[in-house]
């Protein structure tokens, strides 16, 4: 039904790193770009909502519930965002390291993904998790696809970290142009992607 591939690099990024902050002290004490981002990723953001290029719409949230951080990657009907078609959530811890050389405002981050869930908001949906290996509930119930993964989110087991950069530009929180090693250090991007996180 989706590219998952091509959604997860698009989604997954900063969204992983969304809140509550483990983070470093920067030589000499944090400066002014570090708490920026530190503040920045306590609150609640989302992406604009733009089209998959399959007749499906994405929105990506970052949210905290009492404190725990997740991510939610939307798949919606309509092209405001407003009538879902899927979630799937991502439970993550994170810890805003180093600054990156080169790239201003820009620090190392962390993530290690702790939980995977998916949700139907429709009869359809449904069908689509149960066809793409996802697993089978019903609409409106959150299943858990930490094992198996889903929709292009890879099994915990599979990939139990992401490698990632971030900055604010202009109040907007940027993640790292996403590529398919970010599971690894080495994977970790040189540069800011293009989809940002606003208030």
């Amino acid at each position: 039904m989706i590219d998952g591939k091509t959604a997860l690099r698009v989604a997954f990024g900063v969204a992983l790193c969304s809140l509550s902050l483990g983070c470093d002290e920067a030589d000499g004490g944090e400066d002014s770009a570090r708490l920026e981002l530190e503040e920045a990723l306590t609150q609640t953001r989302a992406t604009d909502c733009f089209s998959n290029g399959e007749g499906l719409f994405i929105q990506n949230q970052l949210n905290s519930v009492a404190g725990e951080p997740d991510f939610v990657f939307g798949l919606y009907v309509d092209d405001q965002c407003s009538a879902p078609f899927v979630q799937i959530r991502t439970r993550v811890s994170r810890e805003l390291g180093a600054a990156i050389e080169g790239i201003d405002g820009a620090y190392e981050l962390d993530v290690t993904r702790e939980s995977l869930h998916a949700t139907p908001f429709t009869e359809d949906a449904a069908g689509a998790l149960e066809a793409a290996g996802c697993g089978t509930t019903t609409v409106g119930s959150s299943m858990d696809v930490s094992e198996t993964g889903c929709f292009g989110f890879e099994a915990i087991g599979e990939c139990g970290f992401d490698f990632d950069i971030a900055a604010v530009v202009d109040g907007v929180v940027f993640g790292g142009e996403r590529n398919d090693d970010m599971c690894e250090p080495q994977g970790r991007p040189s540069q800011l992607g293009t989809l940002g996180f606003s208030a």
